[in-house]
């Protein structure tokens, strides 16, 4: 597997090999890149050269989503658990079984609340402090692999099509939540 850097009208601008195989998840913080591989482990990663700067395990097996939050980390894995992290150490604060079955992504709006997707259709928006389903929607296709929310509320999915090497992304624009 690869990470692909693209600028905003998708024109590739840069190719990477992955530091492990079967990159699953990815996501920027602390201007860090951090991306969770099919090994169980979580890589911290320069930004300018893509070089692994560190790495730990997973806490459990079959890391999914990555997304950042307040200066933590956040990884779903295959346990269907959510995990935050200290991002320094792979330390878990803190953990909680995400109110959807086969998780495969998470992501946070501007006020805290917690989106998740998975390989059905669904995505969903919770509250992360009571656990209480705010909205749901449906996707326009199975095996949603990511979930990300733009600074200004913009909500893209990434699809992979299962048993096909096809990805493909829907930005959904104006999204009132």
């Amino acid at each position: 597997g690869g990470i692909r850097q693209y600028d905003s009208n998708f024109t590739l601008l840069a190719s990477y090999n992955s530091p492990a195989s079967y990159p699953k998840g990815i996501t920027h913080g602390n201007n860090y890149l951090w991306v969770s591989c099919g090994d169980n482990k979580i890589y911290k990663m320069d930004i300018s050269n893509m070089s692994v700067i560190s790495s730990y395990s997973s806490p459990a097996t079959d890391p999914r989503g990555l997304t950042w939050h307040d200066n933590k980390l956040y990884v779903v894995c295959g346990d269907n658990k959510i995990y935050k992290l200290n991002p320094e150490t792979g330390a878990v604060v803190h953990s909680f079984t995400s109110p959807m079955e086969n998780t495969t992504d998470i992501a946070f709006d501007n006020d805290g609340n917690i989106w998740t997707a998975n390989r059905s259709y669904d995505i969903n928006r919770y509250n992360l402090n009571n656990g209480n389903l705010l909205n749901s929607l449906r996707g326009p296709y199975s095996y949603l692999q990511g979930v990300f929310l733009m600074e200004n509320n913009e909500l893209i999915f990434m699809y992979t099509r299962e048993y096909s090497n096809d990805s493909f992304l829907i930005k959904v624009k104006n999204l009132h939540i």
